[in-house]
């Protein structure tokens, strides 16, 4: 019915089909331990417990919150329904560290 070589073309096609399919496949298996999704603050108030040491929250940082001391940064994160107080002590030496280049690109 088709010829030899209409007959290798499809497989062919169907051999990197099928390898596309599974590496797309692994790359996602791969990936499903090391995803982590950011919670709101709504989230973070309405679940009953938190599994584990480090999350990562997303919002907006209040206007105003911001206060950084001798060896932490304190501020509030916001969705515009709950607010979260966020002190962050490990963060702050990196902070201090990248400060000059910060305000330089900001100014």
């Amino acid at each position: 019915m088709y010829g030899r070589k209409v007959k290798l073309r499809f497989l062919f096609v169907v051999i990197i089909f099928l390898t596309l399919v599974l590496t797309v496949f692994l790359v996602l298996k791969s990936l499903e331990e090391n995803v982590v999704y950011f919670q709101s603050p709504s989230e973070i108030n309405s679940s009953v417990e938190l599994n584990k040491s480090k999350i990562r929250v997303g919002g907006m940082v209040k206007k105003n919150s911001i206060s950084i001391n001798s060896n932490e940064i304190n501020f509030i994160i916001t969705d515009f329904k709950n607010e979260i107080n966020v002190l962050s002590l490990e963060q702050y030496q990196i902070f201090l560290k990248r400060k000059k280049e910060w305000l330089l690109k900001v100014f």
